[in-house]
């Protein structure tokens, strides 16, 4: 991949997208849920979430939006787990606003390990990663609401 290929996917998830650590309800966990990494974009303009695509494999969906006086399509694409991890290495040297979110979400995620047992400590510092990009998201809306 090119270098100016994933200085466009960083600045596309910069200012488009999410990097997120979820909270799923899960039957099959003792605890009853569990977290995973998500990298997303959402956007009407259906041409960038296709190239991100093509360009780093994924998920893509057409979502129907319904506001009070129209409708839209989004086209949404998104990552998770390991891909996502794939993902966020490659484009992390270029991203700015979402550099430090990267940052956590790549340390949750080479925690992971796929079909393991998750202990006690390590669901509490999944929770911790969870928290600490919650909180890098509040700062951001205050940011910008000044």
């Amino acid at each position: 991949m090119r270098k100016v290929d994933l200085a466009y996917a960083a600045g596309i998830i910069d200012g488009e997208g999410c990097i997120s650590i979820i909270k799923n309800k899960d039957p099959r966990c003792r605890r009853g849920f569990s977290y995973r990494m998500n990298v997303q974009v959402g956007m009407g303009y259906k041409e960038i979430p296709e190239w991100l695509y093509k360009s780093f494999g994924g998920r893509l969906n057409i979502v129907k939006r319904e506001y009070a006086t129209y409708r839209r399509e989004i086209s949404m694409w998104g990552l998770s787990a390991q891909e996502a991890l794939r993902f966020l290495y490659l484009i992390s040297p270029y991203l700015k606003e979402k550099s430090e979110q990267a940052k956590i979400a790549i340390e949750f995620q080479k925690g992971k390990r796929f079909g393991a047992y998750v202990s006690d400590l390590r669901m509490a510092k999944e929770a911790i990663f969870h928290g600490e990009i919650r909180q890098l998201k509040k700062i951001g809306q205050i940011l910008y609401e000044r």
